[in-house]
Formats: C-alpha cells, sequence, structure tokens
C-alpha cells in the first residue's frame, strides 16, 4: 500500500501508524503521544476492563506562553494568567461534554493549568483514545501503560493537546 493511503487508512480506522489528519473518521491522531515500552520490560497481561483509572487531558491555551528571559515581563496574578494563557471555557466545555458523552467521571478542572483530571474504566479509556492497556512488569516496578500513539475523538483534535 503506498504511504499516503496507508495514512489515510490508519487515521480513519484508528490503527497505530504514524496517521495524520483525520480523513472521515471518528478519531483522529495525537501528535507527540507515541510510547513504547520501557527497555526490559515484560507484558504481564491486559488491564482489566473494569479497572478505575484517572488521568489529566492537557487542552490548548489561548495563547503560548512566552519564552523564559526572552522578555521582560511584569509578575502576572493568577488571573491574569488564566485570562491570558489559560484554556478557554468553550474548549473546557466542550471537553467536558465528550468525556462524559463517553461515560468518563470529570474529577477536577482548571483553567490556569489547562488541564481536566477525569476518571473511567479502562475499557473507556481504551475506546475514547484508540489504545490498548497493558501491565508490564520492569525491574523499577510494575507499571500500566501502552504502546503506539493515542487517537483523540475528532470533535478535540484541535482542542487536547496531551
Amino acid at each position: 500500500m503506498k504511504e499516503k493511503d496507508q495514512k489515510k487508512n490508519e487515521v480513519s480506522s484508528g490503527g497505530s501508524g504514524s496517521g495524520g489528519a483525520n480523513v472521515g473518521g471518528t478519531h483522529a491522531l495525537l501528535k507527540g503521544s507515541t510510547r513504547a515500552m520501557r527497555p526490559g520490560a515484560k507484558v504481564l497481561g491486559v488491564a482489566d476492563p473494569d479497572e478505575w483509572i484517572e488521568l489529566t487531558i492537557k487542552v490548548r491555551r489561548k495563547k503560548a506562553l512566552p519564552e523564559v528571559g526572552k522578555t521582560a515581563m511584569r509578575p502576572l496574578s493568577v488571573q491574569e494568567l488564566e485570562t491570558q494563557y489559560g484554556a478557554a471555557e468553550a474548549d473546557m466545555d466542550k471537553v467536558r461534554t465528550v468525556l462524559t458523552g463517553l461515560g468518563a467521571k470529570v474529577l477536577k478542572e482548571d483553567a490556569v493549568s489547562c488541564g481536566i483530571r477525569a476518571g473511567a474504566r479502562a475499557e473507556v479509556w481504551e475506546s475514547a483514545f484508540q489504545v490498548k492497556l497493558f501491565h508490564y512488569s520492569h525491574s523499577e516496578g510494575n507499571y500500566r501503560g501502552r504502546k503506539g500513539d493515542l487517537r483523540v475523538p475528532v470533535e478535540l483534535q484541535e482542542i487536547v493537546v496531551g
């Protein structure tokens, strides 16, 4: 299969390749989300679909934070930080709506840090982000993780950044 056709197929079907822009599918690649097993790790098994998992979803900022040391700036209050650089209320609302629609429970929202803490059963997160979760053993301790890319529902593809 040609690379262009393969990428189109991976994005629309939720495959684990490098992906690209969404082409009529339900999910889009979250750039920079690729993960690999830790060196020396061994798969113990798949995560229990009913296992409760909490995670933080990062939402885009209204505008990028200024580079440190580039421009002299006076310190900002928390309110000024949120107003200028926090997450937009509409973006936070959209993420909350999509997550709750998928079956997740929103636990905490913070527009200043652009984060939404949410919890759900493993199978909810696997479906929401088109991944398979595993338990791994490693010399530094066991952990739960994934391999490959995350894909976000298309409604969130420009909003969720991590």
